[in-house]
């Protein structure tokens, strides 16, 4: 299955493991940010929704069994991940602020300023507003 067709929109992160991913991938970057991305829930909670979902998951998991320690390495990298994209949008913001205190246009500045604004709340919370979720 081809990463684009991946739609398992719905699917509680508690369900994930390397065999529910995409044939041919492994718990790589690019596939979890795109399941993340992806899933209804994480736009309806944001990223900081999955990273707890994912904190909770490792908490109540026990045991030593291969599949379970699958579980566990996905959920963690998946924290690494989410963790990442917060980040990046974090340097987006900062970079859209710096670029508003230079612009002498006010319309364009008002434009920097609520890109800095909506990259400072998703992707790590929800969407507020269109403009947020697009930026998602």
């Amino acid at each position: 299955m081809e990463v684009g067709v991946f739609d398992e929109r719905d699917t509680p992160a508690s369900t994930i493991s390397a065999s529910t991913q995409p044939s041919g991938l492994t718990p790589s970057s690019c596939a979890i940010v795109y399941w993340i991305a992806s899933t209804r829930a994480t736009n309806s909670r944001g990223l900081n929704g999955f990273i707890k979902e994912c904190k909770d998951n490792i908490a109540a998991t026990m045991g030593g069994d291969r599949t379970k320690q699958q579980q566990i390495d996905f959920w963690k990298a998946s924290i690494i991940e989410c963790e990442a994209a917060i980040a990046f949008a974090g340097r987006y913001a900062a970079h859209a602020e710096a670029l508003a205190q230079k612009e002498t246009d006010p319309k364009r500045k008002a434009e920097f300023l609520q890109i800095a604004k909506n990259c400072r709340n998703v992707p790590a919370n929800p969407p507020t507003g269109f403009h947020e979720a697009l930026q998602f």
